[in-house]
């Protein structure tokens, strides 16, 4: 099937080597005038421009977290850097060196900021803004007590979710760094956690093929979906997300999606898709009416999340997709192409004035459109909570800022 787009880069493939190559084109410039948003990027003010550019991190910037509270966002890097950036001017407020992480989050009220690190070792810091400004460690705990390879964190910010290379599942109250379940989730190396929206349910996706709920925060098992002890299972699940609502999981493996209702633990339906058309990310649109999934073809599945009926799918020929994120009110949607040469926003409103797939064009602004430099290579993104600030990540370590075009 075949869509209509205006896509003004689309067409030129890249076949870059890995991901340590340096760019064909020199960095960018030093510094970016700063401009705060007044608004969030939405239908109202679809288009975005580059405003800010963060640049402290010399090597990748392993993952950013924005506050709850949308004025603060934190990063931490390959070079052992934390960094609390503030959003109003684009300045640091804390520098932490020699802290190895992995992941960042920010606790409960924006009080304490949580890095994990390789080995699964949280560590809980406090910020303290009086001169001197500096953190200060809290405490310190180890997600699991062998080698964790997955942490994820619930939207209430109260809880962390590790996940053991050998199956296990613990789950830890912040920032008290207590633990509140002890799980023997599975039989292999847990691949995917992700919470419920409302706070009561953690899935777990194992490399032993199974496929599990949980509840939460004390761990009592809710649905086995997909147990290989009881059955043959041919397709490792490889991902899933919680509709808005919390009633219906999305979990996607090799070759298609399969939505179950939270409220019976009954498979709804599946959805046929290519290989790995959406190993890449899977996510509902805030309103919960769309699924969109991505991965290793070069199309991008819109789905309507209520029924499974085909909506779109928005080709990006050439190459494959590593993430999306949706607009808070579900009217756009930002997805990143591997070799990261690109970076596509798609405005959604003709999805509901198309007569038919056949016939839908979405407008869409491209890197160049965005204000981005030709050059550096992109490996991840991140929409704030409030709308206001897209964080794009260099892989040599600079933090690109997309908001809202001014009128």
């Amino acid at each position: 099937m075949m869509l209509l787009v205006l896509l003004a880069a689309c067409s030129q493939k890249d076949n870059d080597a890995d991901k340590d190559s340096q760019p064909a084109i020199p960095p960018t410039p030093a510094t970016i005038p700063w401009q705060r948003p007044q608004t969030a990027i939405s239908q109202e003010t679809p288009l975005v421009q580059l405003t800010g550019l963060l640049r402290l991190h010399q090597q990748t910037v392993n993952d950013v977290a924005f506050s709850a509270n949308g004025t603060r966002m934190a990063s931490v890097g390959a070079d052992n850097i934390t960094a609390v950036w503030n959003l109003a001017n684009g300045e640091t407020l804390f520098i932490q060196s020699d802290n190895d992480g992995r992941r960042v989050f920010f606790g409960p009220n924006d009080e304490t900021l949580i890095t994990v690190n390789r080995d699964g070792i949280a560590r809980v810091w406090t910020m303290d803004m009086s001169p001197p400004r500096k953190m200060n460690e809290l405490l310190s705990f180890a997600g699991h007590d062998v080698a964790a390879g997955l942490v994820t964190q619930s939207p209430d910010r109260t809880l962390l979710a590790f996940g053991a290379r050998s199956g296990g599942v613990r789950i830890w109250q912040i920032p008290a760094g207590q633990l509140t379940a002890d799980i023997a989730a599975h039989n292999d190396a847990i691949q995917y956690l992700a919470f419920s929206p409302d706070n009561t349910m953690l899935v777990s996706l194992s490399a032993d093929r199974g496929l599990r709920v949980w509840s939460v925060p004390d761990g009592r098992l809710l649905y086995d979906l997909v147990n290989p002890q009881e059955r043959e299972v041919e397709q490792m699940p490889l991902r899933a997300t919680f509709s808005p609502d919390s009633s219906r999981l999305a979990v996607a493996n090799l070759n298609g999606i399969e939505l179950w209702d939270m409220t019976t633990g009954e498979s709804l339906y599946f959805i046929e898709t290519a290989e790995h058309n959406a190993s890449g990310a899977l996510i509902f649109s805030p309103d919960g009416t769309l699924l969109v999934g991505c991965g290793l073809q070069p199309i991008i599945g819109i789905w309507a999340a209520d029924s499974s009926d085909w909506v779109a799918g928005v080709p990006i020929p050439g190459q494959s997709c590593v993430s999306a994120a949706f607009s808070p009110d579900s009217t756009l949607l930002i997805t990143l192409p591997q070799p990261g040469r690109e970076l596509y926003l798609w405005n959604l409103a003709n999805l509901k004035n198309a007569p038919s797939s056949d016939d839908i064009q979405l407008d869409v602004a491209n890197r160049e459109t965005m204000g981005l430099f030709a050059g550096p290579r992109f490996w991840n993104l991140a929409w704030s909570d409030d709308g206001r600030f897209i964080a794009v990540l260099d892989e040599l370590g600079p933090i690109y800022i997309l908001t809202a075009a001014a009128n």
